[in-house]
């Protein structure tokens, strides 16, 4: 609860405030996959996982470098997707899924309707690629590491640089 946004009270100038300090340095495109980060990342985690996001793909799902088949949210390499699919028993790159509301619909029951349902490339479900990205970044070495994403760390690694980038392409 926030200021008692949940009891329906109106906020106060404090909590006003608060969430326009918060808009200034979150990306507004990171509150759609807020409820991933917090079910994959560890909480500590999370602010450094949302800024790889952004400076990797800028919150793009379908987001795609052709030069190495970079691919999605956290731009991962087919070879890379592949290995930590195959360690942890997930779908592989190009694999397609089949979603209900952006998770995976594991039933094996027929729906009476097609909504919230899609099916799409693994690598480009958000759901898949920020999990992919919490085993990579936080399971696969002996300690939390974000060295595969070094290619942008000039983005994310300062603070200040990254606030500066959010300011100018968000017109803040």
């Amino acid at each position: 609860m926030v200021g008692g946004f949940t009891t329906g009270l109106t906020p106060g100038a404090d909590q006003v405030q608060i969430l326009n300090i918060c808009t200034q340095y979150v990306p507004t495109e990171a509150y759609k996959y807020a409820d991933l980060y917090y079910e994959f990342y560890d909480q500590e985690n999370i602010e450094t996982a949302i800024k790889i996001t952004y400076c990797e793909s800028r919150f793009k799902k379908d987001a795609f470098r052709a030069e190495d088949d970079d691919s999605g949210l956290k731009q991962f390499i087919p070879s890379t997707w592949n290995w930590i699919a195959e360690e942890n028993n997930l779908p592989k790159f190009d694999e397609y899924v089949i979603l209900r509301h952006g998770k995976p619909y594991t039933k094996q029951e027929v729906s009476k309707s097609s909504y919230g349902f899609e099916q799409i490339k693994a690598q480009y479900s958000p759901y898949y690629n920020l999990l992919f990205g919490s085993i990579l970044a936080e399971d696969t070495y002996s300690k939390v590491t974000w060295r595969d994403w070094d290619s942008s760390k000039w983005c994310w690694g300062d603070d200040d640089k990254f606030n500066e980038i959010l300011r100018v392409e968000n017109g803040a």
